[in-house]
């Protein structure tokens, strides 16, 4: 369980072709994954390289990488802390982690906002939004955030207050060890304050290049200059560069064994699927499964002590969402692969 020094002092550590834009087609989705990786050795890179801005640039990010961190995003709907961000519709959540964090989003046709963070010991809910990407993105899109937070745990207090600047300064391709991509770059200014009972507690400067390419969730790849200072460890300084391995929705299947969500099993399904609910507590639901046209094929209601196999066999092959209605107020999204 984190204590809220270690939730501060990750706040301190995280946050045409000629006109490529990032729509909300891009944004992340329930039941997404993204795992990158990290270059090894940077010595080697022209740091300066990959900050330039303009027209038909050309940026390489490329040389001996590392296994880097995996992030998942799940609907929230299910979740007793839901009412803590009444707007949030998905979370992230570290993959690595095992003391899950939940970072609560919210995506709508106006970009994908940081409502705050969710774990069993420390909450923090961010008074205003804090907008991540906002759609559409186009270069020379400028975009500002400012926002702060109380944050509580047991009788300590602290405040959270975060400010920062970005600017989509750039497009051209992009080059990773994963292959080349058009892409518009990002780049954003972000400071952050915290104090704790009072006390300020630390500080951070983090400079972010993020470069967006259509279809690809979240950054293709991230170059972070980074300056720290916490009454724990001084001034810390650090660069780091880490790009998108691969991405995937995944279906039938944990994104993370400690996160409760609903499964739908078998999947790939060839003539049943059944509903399995872990930690999610219902009385009643109604479900139905829809097509890519965004049809309902089927309908139908259980409740929790009568859960039954919904046939699927006289359906067309192809992939088919699920949707749940809990008790008359929850949503809950996945995906069926029918053969």
């Amino acid at each position: 369980m984190k204590s809220i020094f270690t939730l501060l002092a990750m706040c301190l550590c995280t946050i045409s072709f000629s006109q490529i834009s990032y729509t909300s087609a891009n944004a992340p989705k329930p039941g997404h994954k993204s795992e990158y990786k990290y270059l090894e050795n940077i010595q080697g890179i022209d740091l300066n390289a990959l900050t330039q801005t303009g027209s038909d640039k050309t940026w390489n990010i490329t040389g001996s990488d590392v296994d880097g961190n995996r992030e998942g995003f799940i609907s929230i709907d299910a979740y007793p802390f839901k009412n803590l961000f009444p707007t949030a519709n998905m979370a992230s959540v570290d993959l690595d982690e095992p003391d899950t964090t939940f970072t609560m989003l919210e995506v709508n046709s106006n970009g994908v906002y940081w409502l705050g963070s969710y774990d069993t010991s420390t909450t923090i809910v961010w008074k205003n939004k804090y907008v991540f990407v906002p759609f559409p993105l186009n270069f020379g899109q400028n975009f500002q955030n400012g926002t702060e937070a109380d944050v509580t745990q047991g009788t300590t207090t602290g405040k959270i207050e975060i400010q920062s600047n970005a600017n989509a300064d750039g497009w051209g391709m992009l080059t990773t060890n994963e292959g080349t991509y058009p892409v518009l770059k990002v780049k954003t200014k972000q400071i952050t304050e915290i104090t704790v009972s009072g006390i300020p507690f630390g500080s951070s400067t983090f400079e972010y290049h993020h470069w967006y390419a259509s279809g690809i969730v979240g950054p293709v790849a991230e170059f972070t200059i980074s300056e720290t200072e916490s009454i724990f460890t001084g001034i810390q300084n650090d660069t780091t560069i880490r790009f998108l391995h691969k991405q995937e929705l995944v279906a039938g299947e944990n994104i993370e064994t400690a996160i409760p969500k609903l499964q739908l099993t078998p999947n790939p399904a060839a003539s049943f699927f059944q509903m399995e609910f872990n930690g999610i507590d219902f009385e009643n639901a109604d479900y139905s499964v829809i097509n890519a046209e965004g049809k309902a094929l089927l309908t139908g209601s259980f409740n929790k002590s009568n859960v039954q196999p919904i046939a699927v066999q006289h359906l067309a092959s192809g992939n088919y969402f699920v949707q749940v209605i809990l008790d008359k107020k929850t949503l809950l999204f996945d995906i069926l692969h029918k053969q």
